[in-house]
């Protein structure tokens, strides 16, 4: 440092020592400044740092010793050499200075020679040591140079050595799964990055797979689901074809926020995966997937980083797009040995079942599927069966109409189906909207043209497969082989069955313990072994005189075809007791004009009698389309059948008969149940007019309830009604049939209101409900009347003993209902009065309570309300409510057993009172635990002044060992009463409040409620 360049600051208080010491530097030629005092000294020096400090120890305000220490304390100054000048010789003020920082100290007076040594002397030393300070750290810079260009060269080398075992993989290893997570693996050992993501892109879904990662990830990565309808890095690197620096991937416009927000990861490189098909043409190109390299830590790619990158990328697409080959190759292979493995397996198999459910995991290995079902198609009803099922997902014997549903629309369209999410996919049938499909892949089974039936693949849960249109072609392959395989099965067990059928449809009566359930597998299994698919069966209606359908298939099921038997068409059948058949119904003038009118054309058929030794009981038909007809051999065989069924009928007659009166003894238990179980009197007459509906077998039926006081009967309840109308029905006892049957106490039977004239009957609405017969039945218990009910036919019948009786054991147990009704109202009547008096006890003591401590207003009420508020806030069962008021409004009924002098001091409780104080929790325990009535209110009172943090009273609780209703209201309690006014000080603003409440959440308050109490208090109070 030149000495005529150098800038030296002199600080002193003293002007004349001040002007000495400047004309001294001057006339030895060193630059100087001066400064008057400590604090214009520390300004000099920030606005320019000087090259030494001439300082006297002694100033007012900020002394020269202070003025040292804080230069020294700063880093930006503390190298400048300071010495300290004064007017004093002590040994002490050197010592002191020396202490703060200063290179020398000069006593006044002094030699002004002495004076310009001493600076020269440490602006040389300073000279020097920044000399040295500049040396030092071109050294140092020297030494890191060598340290970085040594560590370029390690990773250089690291990073050779990476890619050339990432070329390695590339070029040797073909399972798919081990490439990709080895392929992971060195990309982040690369990079030494915190994670390294491997994904796969649809082009055709347009979705991302997970695929493989290193990192936290690895084990979890490829089981995430892919992420669809939002923007991933890898479809954003893939549309621009090159590498991708992302510095934040969280407000970046390449990757979603909803993606983002589910990674750690703060910086991404993102690397497209492109496997090129030829070297020759360059668009001979797709796009697998990407590479994407993480970091946790913002990170900035260097471009020999997103070089490097790039290279590893061509590697793994190149290795990825050889794997897939491979195993696209073998899987054909796989596959194609399997389809002539199952056609040996299957070849001679006529066991059907057997063969459905070979064909079926034989499918689903083939195209390793979750599951399989295969359908068979049912040509009469136009449906499709489930006759086989992997994984009972399908229930067997569901049924599927041609057309609806995926299986249906195979079925129609005769062509292989793929669904990538059955679950979201619109056609899916009604019958598996609860099912978790999701990919499904089917196609029909065919043979010769026709359609046999349909064999379904799926994925079901979390599965992300998704078949291709490869797999649908392999299975429609497969498909063709099963058909085949169907066919000749289905021809043995065709014949089988035919050879048995005369006895199993004997078996089948004998089990059958119902007409209902007979008739119906009667007709089926009938048509089954005649091959025919139109039929019915009529019944003898003895009160009617008429032959009615029971069961009707085919064509007879619809339009005129089952009125083919009005007009007394079913003598011709009945009374000759001998089958009649005919090659075309609609043509044959041997047959009724009635019938023939009413029989589908082009179809004949044979009419068979079924009788029993006592009586007629029906006719059995099968029709068959021309130019079919029935033959001998097949009239004689429904003959036989006929006459088997009727005494199965007629046996099953007897039964039904014994279970009737069953069911209806089960009707009357089930009421008994119901008028025993509720309390709810609309409950218990809605069970009772279901089972007066079911039992009687009738349209609609009412309860009319009797109101003493205007002696008026008002609607109930009601079923099967088309409309309101009767809803408000009142009538006067002696109006209308309901209140004749009141007023006369016995039952009013219209049986046709067709051609009665009352108001009522005339109201268009009532109209609308096509009434033909009505009962009005009384309902007496005690010999009190209760009530009517009704019961409404829209046809024209008669009444039997037996149904009569059912009725009237029915009408019984209403008017028991109704009378245990009234009995329970008055008893709720009694407890609710009750129940009032106990609350109002209560209030009166809260209220004591508050006028015992002086408090003013309403505090318990108050307290009470916000609690329940913040009680339902927060979930509480509703029944709680009841006991948390009350638990809230005696919050401080223990202290009743607190003195007077203790509780109304007006100073501080000295440690032996607020010993006495902190019992009154105890005190309440014991007060309300000896009231049944109060025991479950008891948890406020106990324990709302536990804390948080433990230190409560009176167990020290912590956390959640405090109840929640207890750590509601404490929140409560301390917030009414410090927003309220007490004799000993006014209450405290609102704000001031809430922020000590803010304070002590996670001390004193549970901070989630606190946090409830907050959204509460925000809102308006009900």
């Amino acid at each position: 440092m030149n000495l005529e360049t150098s800038d030296i600051l002199i600080v002193d208080d003293a002007e004349a020592n001040l002007h000495l010491l400047a004309e001294v530097l001057k006339h030895a030629g060193l630059p100087h400044r001066t400064a008057a005092n400590g604090t214009l000294a520390l300004q000099a020096v920030s606005a320019s740092p000087p090259d030494l400090i001439l300082l006297d120890v002694r100033m007012p305000g900020l002394s020269g010793l202070e003025v040292c220490r804080r230069l020294k304390a700063d880093d930006r100054y503390s190298d400048i050499p300071i010495i300290f000048i004064s007017g004093m010789d002590s040994s002490d003020d050197m010592i002191e200075g020396f202490s703060a920082g200063a290179v020398d100290y000069i006593a006044k007076p002094f030699q002004f020679d002495e004076v310009l040594a001493r600076i020269s002397t440490h602006l040389s030393l300073r000279t020097t040591q920044k000399r040295l300070q500049s040396a030092n750290e071109m050294l140092q810079n020297e030494i890191a140079e060598r340290k970085r260009m040594e560590e370029e060269s390690r990773r250089s080398q690291r990073t050779l050595r990476l890619l050339n075992e990432i070329t390695q993989i590339a070029a040797g290893a073909l399972n798919f799964a081990d490439l990709t997570q080895s392929l992971a693996d060195r990309l982040g050992e690369l990079f030494s990055a915190d994670g390294c993501f491997i994904t796969m892109w649809d082009p055709v879904r347009k979705v991302t797979t997970p695929l493989a990662a290193s990192g936290p990830l690895r084990d979890s990565y490829a089981r995430l689901k892919p992420f669809e309808n939002e923007l991933t890095a890898t479809e954003s690197v893939l549309k621009i074809e090159h590498a991708l620096a992302i510095a934040d991937i969280h407000n970046s416009p390449y990757i979603s926020p909803q993606i983002a927000s589910q990674f750690s990861i703060v910086s991404m490189l993102a690397l497209p995966l492109i496997a090129f098909g030829r070297v020759d043409d360059p668009t001979d190109f797709s796009m697998l997937g990407a590479a994407l390299v993480c970091f946790d830590q913002p990170h900035t790619f260097s471009p020999e980083e997103i070089a490097i990158g790039e290279q590893a990328a061509g590697q793994i697409g190149l290795a990825i797009s050889k794997a897939r080959l491979f195993e696209e190759t073998s899987r054909r292979a796989t596959q194609f040995a399997a389809l002539y493995e199952t056609a040996q397996d299957t070849a001679g198999l006529v066991d059907l079942p057997v063969l459905l459910r070979l064909l079926m995991e034989r499918a689903r290995q083939l195209l390793s599927a979750k599951s399989g079902t295969v359908y068979l198609y049912d040509e009469v009803n136009q449906e499709l069966e489930s006759v086989a099922c992997s994984d009972g997902e399908i229930p067997l014997g569901t049924r599927l109409k041609i057309g609806t549903g995926m299986a249906g629309q195979v079925a129609r369209e005769r062509q292989a189906l793929i669904v990538d999410d059955y679950v979201s996919w619109e056609g899916r049938a009604d019958i598996y909207r609860d099912k978790q499909f999701r990919a499904v892949v089917e196609a029909p089974l065919l043979f010769s043209g026709e359609l046999l039936g349909v064999l379904a693949l799926y994925e079901v849960g979390d599965s992300t497969r998704k078949f291709t249109k490869e797999d649908a072609h392999l299975l429609s392959l497969f498909a063709a082989h099963a058909a085949a395989a169907v066919h000749s099965a289905r021809l043995f067990t065709e014949a089988r069955t035919h050879l048995g059928q005369l006895n199993r449809l004997s078996t089948i009566l004998r089990a059958a313990t119902t007409t209902d359930e007979m008739l119906p597998r009667l007709l089926e299994e009938t048509l089954a072994a005649l091959h025919a698919s139109d039929g019915g069966i009529w019944i003898f209606n003895h009160a009617h005189t008429r032959l009615e359908p029971v069961v009707l298939r085919g064509a007879l099921a619809e339009g005129r075809a089952a009125k083919i038997f009005e007009r007394g068409a079913h003598r011709r059948f009945l009374a000759d007791h001998q089958p009649v058949t005919s090659p075309e119904v609609s043509d044959d003038p041997n047959l009724p004009e009635g019938l023939r009118s009413q029989f589908p054309a082009q179809m004949g058929g044979a009419f068979v009698p079924i009788r029993s030794v006592e009586e007629e009981i029906g006719v059995l038909l099968v029709a068959v389309r021309n130019p079919r007809a029935i033959q001998p051999e097949e009239t004689r065989f429904l003959s036989t059948l006929a006459e088997i069924a009727g005494n199965a009928i007629h046996r099953m007659r007897l039964y039904d008969l014994t279970n009737r009166r069953l069911h209806e003894l089960q009707a009357l238990r089930e009421i008994d149940r119901a008028i025993s179980g509720s309390q709810d009197v609309k409950d218990t007459l809605g069970i009772l007019l279901d089972q007066t509906l079911s039992r009687l077998n009738i349209d609609a039926a009412s309860v009319l309830l009797y109101k003493p006081t205007g002696k008026v009967l008002e609607f109930a309840a009601g079923r099967g009604f088309r409309t309101g109308t009767l809803k408000e029905t009142r009538l006067k006892l002696g109006e209308g049939y309901a209140g004749i049957a009141a007023e006369e106490r016995r039952v009013i039977h219209v049986q046709d209101l067709r051609g009665r004239h009352t108001d009522y009957l005339r109201s268009p609405t009532f109209l609308q409900e096509d009434f033909v017969t009505s009962y009005a039945v009384p309902l007496i218990a005690k010999g009190q009347l209760k009530g009517v009910m009704e019961v409404f036919l829209r046809e024209l019948r008669g009444a039997d003993q037996e149904w009569m009786e059912v009725l009237e054991a029915l009408s019984t147990q209403a008017a028991i209902a109704l009378d245990i009704a009234d009995l329970i109202e008055g008893l709720q009547h009694s407890n609710l009065e009750l129940s009032r008096a106990y609350e109002t006890t209560i209030e009166g003591w809260a209220h004591a309570l508050d006028l015992r401590e002086r408090e003013t207003g309403q505090h318990s009420q108050r307290v009470a309300s916000l609690t329940e508020r913040m009680a339902r806030a927060l979930g509480l069962d509703e029944s709680e409510i009841p006991h948390i008021r009350r638990g809230a409004l005696l919050h401080d009924i223990g202290k009743m057993g607190i003195p007077d002098r203790i509780l109304l001091k007006s100073s501080e409780l000295n440690d032996e009172e607020w010993r006495i104080m902190r019992q009154h929790p105890l005190f309440a325990k014991e007060m309300l635990s000896s009231i049944e009535y109060l025991q479950p209110a008891v948890e406020i009172p106990l324990f709302h002044h536990e804390r948080w943090d433990g230190k409560g009273y009176p167990y020290g609780l912590k956390g959640e060992e405090i109840p929640i209703k207890a750590r509601i209201f404490s929140i409560i309690d301390v917030w009414d009463a410090l927003t309220s006014d007490r004799p000993y000080r006014p209450a405290l603003p609102e704000q001031e409040v809430l922020k000590y409440i803010r304070l002590q959440s996670g001390k004193r308050f549970d901070p989630s409620v606190v946090k409830v109490f907050f959204q509460i208090i925000a809102e308006p109070a009900l």
